[in-house]
C-alpha cells in the first residue's frame, strides 16, 4: 500500500484485521464510500498549521488531494503542496 492507503492502514490498531477478507471489506468501506468531492480551489488554500508537523501536513494534503472531483496533474498538486507549507 502507498500513499492515503498506506496511512490509513498504519492507523488502524494492532491485530484489529484478523484476515484478508476483513481487509478487503475494511479498505473498501473506508475506501470506496470517500466522497470525491474536493475543488481545486478548495485544495489550493489547504495550508500548514501553525502547530503542524510537515509530514503531518503532507499527508492531510494527500488526503484532500484524494478526494478531488477531478483530476490534476500530480506535479501541480506538489507545487501547491510546497507553497502551503509554513516556510521557517
Amino acid at each position: 500500500m502507498t500513499g492515503a492507503a498506506f496511512h490509513w492502514f498504519s492507523c488502524l490498531p494492532v491485530g484489529s484485521v484478523p484476515d484478508w477478507k476483513t481487509m478487503k471489506d475494511l479498505l473498501k468501506a473506508h475506501f470506496v464510500s470517500m466522497k470525491k468531492d474536493f475543488s481545486v480551489v478548495e485544495l489550493a488554500q489547504v495550508r500548514q498549521k501553525r502547530d503542524e508537523k510537515v509530514d503531518d501536513f503532507i499527508v492531510r494534503f494527500r488526503n484532500s488531494y484524494v478526494r478531488l472531483a477531478r483530476d490534476m496533474d500530480p506535479e501541480d498538486a506538489i507545487d501547491m503542496c510546497v507553497h502551503g507549507m509554513q516556510q521557517h
